[in-house]
């Protein structure tokens, strides 16, 4: 138990890591879309034929962007007072769930990439 409540140290230590989880996923699912934006955008400004592969693109790509939202606005909920196997259950929780869509965002980010790719190569 920590020095002033009656948490258990595994508790606080765990909801911590979650948190820490959350953030990191918005770091990446921000870079992600970023780094699949910047392929997509600098396609389509060039004067090329448009086809196929450029609307598989764009359908990733919004994609990418619906997942990307949907992990920015993962929050741990605040909680007063102690914590509690219900708190850290909930944390952890949202910290799967934040990891889960971070991962699906991934792969649609480069997914995107390579419809870019195919759409310049192929």
């Amino acid at each position: 138990m920590t020095e002033h409540s009656g948490t258990p140290k595994w508790v606080e230590r765990e909801v911590g890591h979650s948190r820490r989880v959350i953030s990191n996923a918005k770091l990446v699912v921000t870079f992600s879309a970023a780094l699949a934006t910047t392929f997509v955008a600098g396609t389509m400004d060039k004067d090329h034929q448009h086809g196929l592969w450029d609307e598989v693109a764009l359908v990733f790509m919004a994609l990418t962007l619906i997942y990307t939202v949907r992990v920015v606005l993962l929050r741990h909920g605040a909680h007063e007072g102690e914590m509690d196997r219900d708190v850290f259950e909930r944390a952890k929780q949202i910290a799967d769930k934040a990891h889960r869509l971070m991962v699906r965002q991934v792969i649609l980010s480069l997914l995107t990439v390579v419809a870019v790719v195919c759409q310049l190569r192929l």
